[in-house]
């Protein structure tokens, strides 16, 4: 018969030094990902993000080939800031992994919307524009 009762964390952790390693990796890319988003260019940022640690060597997911490319001349730079930091890395390697197809309906939807301030400003417009179709189409815009 099977033992069934709960283990406590540590202990499984102490027999299982894979588990305690694989959570101090966790814990280093987690520390590597939260590095990176001061010390990447603002609009490379939001693109990249470390995805492994292989001895020496720090991968980077990018979405797409531009964001790899673009940071592929910044990489002097980005791996001595990070040396301070993490002085174990040598080099940075670039892998482009296009973000899925929800992730982009996702950011479509969110770049649809129109602020508030924008939807008062067009409903002003259309209020004081002399053109009813126009008047009408700014009104259905300011609505979205």
């Amino acid at each position: 018969m099977l033992n069934t009762k709960p283990k406590d964390m540590n202990t499984v952790m102490d027999k299982k030094n894979y588990l305690r390693l694989l959570m101090e990796k966790s814990k280093l890319i987690q520390a590597l990902n939260a590095a990176l988003k001061t010390m990447l260019p603002e609009d490379i940022a939001p693109h990249c993000e470390a995805i492994n640690v292989r001895e020496d060597t720090l991968v980077l997911r990018l979405d797409n080939a531009g964001w790899s490319v673009r940071l592929h001349y910044e990489l002097p730079e980005l791996l001595e800031k990070l040396k301070v930091h993490f002085n174990f890395l040598t080099q940075i390697k670039l892998q482009v992994y296009p973000i899925s197809k929800i992730e982009i309906k996702k950011e479509i939807e969110t770049l649809k919307k129109i602020s508030t301030e924008t939807a008062e400003l067009l409903k002003e417009t259309a209020k004081h524009i002399g053109h009813k179709k126009l008047a009408e189409a700014l009104e259905r815009l300011a609505s979205h």
